[in-house]
């Protein structure tokens, strides 16, 4: 196989600028000859240069902290120095790596290779990620390695996540030793659906139907990086080629599968939804966006008109037009009434109250750096402002007041009820699981569902690994 410095020598030079080599070079060379650069560079500046070199330039506004909102002053501690990411657990000794790497990754990872090397590669270019080979990584002071699982997902590209709970290991996982310093009260996404039901079915219809558009945040979690010294609680061992050293990637910004990443970009996302229902309850007028002609893409559909619905049965209403911003995670849903010039510019006001949180692409980036409203979803007709939405999972028409499932999710749905026939009368545990939690996503649609789920939630708890079924119920 080639060595590390020839392998350098065929690959990317700097993961920062992107630049070919005088040769083409496979995903697996280019992270052998990242790994053999940032290993260079270790031995010789030091952990911390490396990590700030990598990461670049910041994701977070400049002028975070000068937003007028109680979340102000942590979001700049975000910016300045990264969220932090305490340990209660003993450091980790060289032997401790080294048995995490002998473990290797999660078998999702190793069926998903090729795609995880690939992303690894994208990753160290988008400034995401660094990766150093399994012999530098032992050298490191508190460090820890996990494995990784890829997750296929409907219509969109697969995620990479960090397996930190690690169950399999002898040694607790990052999630079980993390010191809670996250603010758990930002996480406000439990009840969003039902919160955007309630708003649509309260809107006055004298001010016409309620359109919805959504803009959702490009790259995520990584927007927010990790304090220096927590990266590294986040090192994955990738898939390692026969005959190779071991390499590990390790996630400047917060990973996917860590316990204290949605209550930290929680954070940020919902003082943009605040800022947002703010300046439009003050009837702010912003300026034109760069990204409106691209919001007004429609959403390619087969689907013939609405009918309209009964109308809601509520007597008072007297309300002015409906104009709302809520936020799932890294998704905003605008929900919206009136002319067609007031829905465009609450789209407007937050395309523009995310750049205030999100700082926008300059001159200075490189092509690697994304806008932060992600053009990707407004080309798919995310931003067109519509009555008829796919919202978390949902399709909801205002015109005819209904939701529905989408079509990939019913077909998940009977495709999982069709592997439980009347005539079956046992099955594992971990497939009831599965059943169980599909249905709960979905109970919204099932009238009465809620304590029949809870029930049958509370018996598998406590079930054994194999489980006894029955036409009436369910035998523990």
């Amino acid at each position: 196989h080639l060595s590390l410095r020839r392998q350098r020598q065929m690959c990317i030079r700097d993961s920062s600028t992107g630049e070919a080599g005088s040769s083409p070079a496979s995903p697996v060379e280019c992270l052998y000859g990242l790994a053999a650069e940032n290993a260079e560079f270790l031995a010789a500046r030091g952990w911390r240069d490396l990590v700030v070199k990598r990461r670049g330039r910041l994701a977070l506004n400049p002028d975070v902290g000068k937003i007028p909102h109680a979340a102000a002053p942590y979001l700049d501690f975000l910016r300045r120095l990264g969220a932090p990411a305490l340990s209660t657990h003993r450091p980790w000794t060289p032997a401790d790596v080294q048995a995490a790497a002998d473990r290797g990754p999660h078998p999702s990872a190793e069926t998903h290779r090729d795609f995880l090397w690939e992303e690894s590669v994208e990753m160290c270019q988008r400034r995401h990620t660094l990766v150093l080979p399994l012999s530098a990584v032992k050298k490191l002071k508190r460090v820890r390695v996990s494995p990784p699982g890829v997750i296929p997902q409907q219509d969109r590209r697969a995620r990479t996540v960090s397996n930190l709970t690690n169950a399999a290991s002898p040694m607790p996982g990052v999630n079980e030793t993390t010191v809670p310093l996250a603010p758990a009260d930002a996480m406000q996404f439990g009840q969003a659906l039902r919160r955007l039901l309630l708003q649509i079915y309260r809107a006055d219809p004298r001010w016409g139907h309620v359109y919805i558009a959504k803009d959702d945040i490009s790259d995520g979690f990584y927007n927010v990086f990790a304090n220096v010294e927590g990266v590294k609680q986040f090192g994955i061992i990738l898939p390692t080629p026969p005959g190779q050293e071991p390499l590990v990637l390790f996630f400047l910004g917060l990973p996917m599968g860590w316990v204290s990443s949605p209550p930290v970009f929680c954070a940020a996302s919902e003082t943009v939804a605040d800022r947002a229902n703010e300046l439009i309850k003050a009837n702010w007028r912003p300026p034109l966006h760069r990204l409106e002609g691209v919001a007004d893409t429609p959403t390619p559909t087969t689907r013939p008109p609405s009918q309209p619905g009964p109308p809601p049965r509520i007597r008072a209403r007297n309300k002015g037009p409906l104009g709302a911003v809520d936020a799932y995670m890294d998704d905003f849903i605008l929900l919206a009434q009136g002319g067609k010039r007031r829905r465009r510019r609450l789209r407007r006001v937050l395309l523009h109250c995310v750049e205030e949180v999100f700082r926008p692409p300059d001159k200075k980036d490189d092509k690697w750096k994304k806008d932060p409203n992600s053009i990707k979803k407004l080309r798919k007709g995310d931003g067109a402002l519509e009555t008829v939405k796919i919202v978390l999972g949902w399709l909801i028409d205002t015109v005819a007041g209904t939701i529905e499932l989408p079509p990939h999710r019913l077909e998940r749905l009977l495709e999982l009820l069709d592997a439980f026939p009347r005539s079956r009368r046992s099955c594992p545990k971990r497939e009831l699981q599965r059943l169980l939690g599909e249905l709960r996503s979905m109970v919204l649609a099932i009238p009465g569902g809620v304590g029949c789920l809870s029930w049958i939630q509370h018996q598998v708890k406590q079930a054994g690994e194999r489980i006894l079924l029955s036409l009436s119920l369910i035998h523990i």
